[in-house]
């Protein structure tokens, strides 16, 4: 059979096995779900590896869920983010309905105006 080892024992899954982990820590299997238990086992495993971390993705460190990647253009990553913020802020002030929703939608406009002048200033 072909499964993840825990503390010498093969289970089928791994959940089956952070299921295990959980039950020797005290931590009752019913208020756990899949995402933690193999977040679980994977703080075990990588403690167990000697790496040092408050936090681990199971999803990642089992290569079940691939990591979001630095983008290789961070100005074009960048260009793309202003495209799509500039979409939205326009598409929201073509649908404002009244004058209060134009009031709220400049005050939001010109306070990223301000941090983005704030920014370029180094503050």
């Amino acid at each position: 059979m072909v499964g993840v080892e825990y503390n010498d024992i093969e289970y089928r899954s791994l959940s089956a096995s952070a299921a295990a982990a959980a039950k020797d820590l005290g931590i009752k299997c019913n208020q756990v779900n899949e995402r933690t238990r193999a977040g679980m086992v994977a703080h075990f495993a990588a403690k167990d590896l000697g790496i040092k971390c408050n936090q681990v993705n199971g999803f990642l460190f089992w290569n079940l869920a691939k990591a979001v990647a630095r983008p290789v253009d961070p100005m074009g990553a960048l260009n793309r983010a202003w495209e799509r913020f500039h979409e939205r802020a326009s598409s929201l002030l073509a649908d404002a309905k009244n004058d209060e929703v134009l009031a709220t939608l400049f005050t939001a406009l010109g306070r990223h105006i301000d941090q983005l002048e704030d920014m370029v200033r180094g503050r």
